[in-house]
């Protein structure tokens, strides 16, 4: 709170820093400008993002990308907010590109520079604990493993305040997810195991380019604190289904669009909120349908790779 006040004359209670020290640390050069130059260079940064993610997205046609990125509700709402959400999405692109390239391990090294929001990883666990997906886990491990030695460098009781500060009720959030009534806890725990079991089978048949996407939708499906920037992450997983199953197209594109968004942000109140949950869990159950019958192997969607 004395942060805010001393840089831009007022303090929000409801708002609060949730990011790891290390991320804290990452942005220590912004401190030393003017808070409206740093606010113009991070904002700058920001629309860079998206136009690398629309560049490095590999698997879907660009156009499709730069149209679903473009028109997105979340992401443009993101930027105008200053939320690293389209950072994330870019690491998650970027580490697609690199999968797909057969470098496996630096896949997993660019995928550890998501734990920025690492709730959102929830379901990650689910993949990279397989054998053949080995390589890519010792990339993560060792990008994981420097991030938490900077967390105590520069926060030595980071996790007491960390574990103080996502135990408040995330009140603010706008969300269309688990935490949706008056048992939040046992209905996001009920939501994470439904979400669990289809994403399972994905996990073991389906390629990593596809199976990748869709833990990082079901993490933002399961997160409670997961709001509607947060739904930028979604893009990779509904794109990369709609390209690989023609029968998903239409739904796919339906749950990038602004309706689905109006309904994600609660503007039919908890109706239209359950209905995009059902409508998510669907699509995710019938990637899992198609994924068992074609008995997918481990191989890209655009072929067979070297290994990495």
């Amino acid at each position: 709170m004395a942060v805010q006040q001393s840089l831009v004359g007022h303090a929000e209670a409801n708002v609060s820093f949730i990011r790891p020290p290390f991320f804290a640390a990452a942005l220590r050069p912004f401190t030393w400008m003017a808070y409206a130059h740093a606010l113009l260079i991070w904002e700058l940064l920001l629309i860079g993002s998206v136009v690398a993610f629309v560049c490095c997205l590999p698997l879907v046609p660009r156009q499709w990308t730069a149209i679903a990125a473009w028109c997105s509700v979340p992401a443009m709402f993101g930027i105008g907010c200053g939320n690293d959400a389209t950072v994330i999405v870019l690491w998650i692109a970027l580490a697609l590109l690199c999968w797909t390239n057969g470098r496996r391990f630096l896949a997993g090294a660019v995928l550890g520079l998501c734990l920025a929001k690492f709730h959102l990883l929830l379901f990650l666990p689910l993949l990279l604990l397989q054998r053949r997906y080995r390589r890519i886990l010792v990339g993560f491990s060792v990008v994981t493993g420097t991030l938490l030695a900077v967390n105590w460098a520069v926060q030595p009781g980071w996790m007491r305040l960390y574990a103080h500060v996502l135990r408040m009720p995330p009140e603010n959030i706008p969300r269309a997810n688990f935490y949706l009534n008056s048992h939040p806890v046992a209905s996001v725990l009920f939501g994470t195991f439904l979400i669990g079991l289809l994403l399972w089978p994905i996990c073991q048949r389906a390629p990593f380019d596809l199976a990748l996407p869709i833990c990082i939708l079901g993490g933002v499906m399961a997160s409670p604190h997961a709001g509607i920037m947060d739904l930028v992450l979604a893009i990779p997983a509904l794109l990369i289904t709609a390209h690989r199953f023609p029968q998903l197209k239409f739904f796919a594109w339906l749950l990038l669009s602004p309706l689905a968004t109006c309904l994600y942000w609660g503007a039919f109140g908890k109706p239209g909120a359950i209905l995009f949950i059902a409508a998510t869990l669907w699509l995710i159950s019938r990637v899992r349908q198609f994924t068992a019958r074609t008995s997918c192997s481990d191989t890209s969607l655009s072929g067979s790779l070297a290994s990495g």
